[in-house]
């Protein structure tokens, strides 16, 4: 979901972005992502992203100041391993980047965002979050990649090898740190039992583990 659609730096006009896969379709249309305004159903956007050799995961609006917001997709390739986020320009579909993330021991879960990747106090420099996991170790690890240009920023560890983590989320201030948080929803191997492990972007301290 973006909150600034036309990219002018004042919020309230909200768009929804849905993914959508048609295995039909020609290699290069596969993954596609509409967007409609929420106030009146208009469709603001119909792109495509990535081709059939690529699994598509998640998706992620990125608002930026002033600027018009991303369309962002995760996707795997399981012939060779790889994680990439391919981000297009709501205006027009312009491709932006692609942005690798960890490599091929690690398996791709999920996609958010943080907006203060500095952690400066202003909500100007956005990160993506990458929440994959390394079935040789059994670990779970949320990276952050700068989204301007793809520089990995660090890898926040999250959960335990008892748990299986299938979605991360960012969030506002909780610790009182004035940092954002990283959160997690963990599915506990031997009995299914979920939870809901939040850690400070910043320090990746503990902030909270709730369970639903």
């Amino acid at each position: 979901m973006a909150d600034d659609n036309n990219g002018d730096g004042i919020t309230g006009d909200t768009a929804i972005a849905v993914l959508a896969v048609n295995p039909d379709k020609p290699s290069d249309q596969q993954i596609r992502v509409q967007v409609r305004k929420l106030s009146d159903n208009a469709l603001i956007a119909n792109w495509h992203f990535l081709n059939a050799n690529w699994t598509a995961i998640a998706l992620e609006a990125v608002d930026r100041s002033s600027a018009s917001p991303l369309l962002a997709v995760l996707a795997h390739k399981a012939s060779t391993g790889m994680n990439v986020v391919q981000a297009r320009r709501l205006s027009d579909g312009v491709v932006q980047r692609d942005t690798g993330a960890w490599d091929a021991s690690w398996v791709a879960q999920d996609l958010a965002i943080v907006n203060d990747a500095n952690g400066d106090g202003n909500s100007n420099d956005p990160a993506y979050l990458v929440l994959a996991f390394n079935p040789d170790n059994v670990s779970n690890k949320v990276q952050a990649l700068r989204v301007s240009d793809g520089a990995q920023l660090k890898n926040v560890p999250v959960l335990g090898s008892n748990w299986r983590a299938t979605r991360v989320t960012g969030s506002g201030d909780l610790s009182g740190n004035l940092h954002e948080e990283v959160g997690v929803l963990g599915e506990r191997r031997i009995d299914g039992l979920l939870l809901i492990h939040m850690v400070d972007y910043e320090d990746r301290t503990n902030t909270a583990v709730i369970f639903p």
